[in-house]
C-alpha cells in the first residue's frame, strides 16, 4: 500500500483516476478488483493501474460481471 500511496502524492493529477473498484482483505492477504458489466472495457488510465500494481506485485482482477436474465446477475471469473 505504501507504493500506492507514494505514487498518488508523486503525481495525483495523472494518477487519481482508474484506480480499480475494490480492495478487498483480511488479516493475510489483499485483493485489488476492478468490475467490468457488459459491454464495458478497460479505460487507458485503468490499464496503467493495472500495469502499476502487478509491476509492485500486487494481486490484481477484472472480475467481468455477466447478465443472465434481467432478474439475475451471474459473476464470471473468466474461467
Amino acid at each position: 500500500m505504501t507504493k500506492i500511496c507514494e505514487r498518488l502524492v508523486r503525481n495525483y493529477r495523472h494518477c487519481r483516476s482508474g484506480f480499480p473498484d475494490l480492495v478487498v482483505w483480511n488479516e493475510r492477504k489483499a485483493l485489488i478488483v476492478e468490475v467490468k458489466g457488459p459491454g464495458d472495457s478497460l479505460s487507458p488510465k485503468q490499464m496503467l493501474w493495472i500495469d502499476y500494481l502487478v509491476e509492485i506485485g500486487a494481486n490484481v482482477v477484472v472480475c467481468h460481471v455477466a447478465a443472465v436474465s434481467n432478474k439475475r446477475i451471474r459473476l464470471d471469473d473468466g474461467d
